[in-house]
């Protein structure tokens, strides 16, 4: 979706959240907690983002605005 147009890759997760590999994980974590969306981030990777998939239409609207800079 919107990630892997960004060019995030997806590496792993679960059905509550994705790991993707990022160009810069706390540059894109920074730009998504300016939108509302809490990203984590891990000090031995600066490529890897774990991000929680949202529970309802709102959500997945508000991460997708986000990831597009809509």
């Amino acid at each position: 979706r919107a990630a892997t147009a960004a060019g995030w890759r997806v590496v792993g997760g679960t059905n509550l959240f994705r790991l993707y590999e990022t160009p810069d994980a706390a540059a894109a974590r920074d730009r998504l907690a300016r939108a509302r969306v809490w990203p984590r981030i891990f000090p031995y990777s600066k490529t890897w983002m774990r991000l929680g998939l949202p529970g309802d239409a709102r959500g997945w609207a508000q991460l997708e605005a986000a990831l597009t800079g809509a």
